[in-house]
């Protein structure tokens, strides 16, 4: 997993950066920026080819060393309910197992993750309809994220409208399906 991180986020979390590992295919690719919920620390995490997102809440130094873990997790709970996706992501995840930093570099992704979050999560208003007895539910804001946000590809040469979590479910069927016993 190649995550790109944006210059503050490297400041704030003392990560180191590697030169590029080779890895360029943008399904494997997530870029990465820091924010903050009332004085917490958040990450905004999107993939570079399905724009596929999570936010990650109240996150500490030492949970960057784990964060492909995190992320994986944040995966699985949003298609837990889904059987054969779920096998698709053990492929996905069997053939990305290592993580590394590089400098975020892609200006769509730049943009994509500044538009989200100036969107979403510097309104605290949007939060607060995913609290149930003072507890944010966080895998009901990547569900939102993913299945209620509409994201932007291009597609035959035209602008398309679409769910970034059934982007990704597409991806992963073109790459693996061949291999797949569903």
């Amino acid at each position: 997993m190649i995550i790109s991180p944006t210059q503050k986020t490297v400041e704030r979390f003392k990560i180191n950066i590697m030169d590029s590992s080779g890895q360029n295919e943008p399904l494997f690719r997530w870029g990465m920026k820091i924010f903050y919920v009332q004085r917490r620390i958040c990450l905004l995490v999107i993939n570079e080819q399905t724009k596929l997102s999570f936010a990650l809440f109240d996150v500490r130094n030492d949970d960057i060393q784990y964060l492909d873990n995190f992320i994986r997790h944040a995966i699985l709970q949003l298609y837990r309910h889904d059987y054969e996706v779920v096998q698709l992501l053990m492929m996905y995840f069997e053939e990305d197992k290592t993580l590394e930093f590089e400098k975020l570099v892609n200006k769509s992704m730049i943009s994509s993750l500044n538009l989200l979050q100036s969107s979403l999560f510097d309104d605290l208003d949007f939060l607060a309809n995913f609290v149930i007895n003072n507890n944010l539910q966080v895998n009901d804001v990547n569900a939102y994220l993913n299945f209620d946000w509409l994201v932007t590809r291009k597609h035959n040469n035209r602008k398309e409208y679409t769910f970034s979590g059934e982007l990704f479910v597409e991806s992963l069927i073109e790459r693996y399906l061949d291999n797949a016993v569903l």
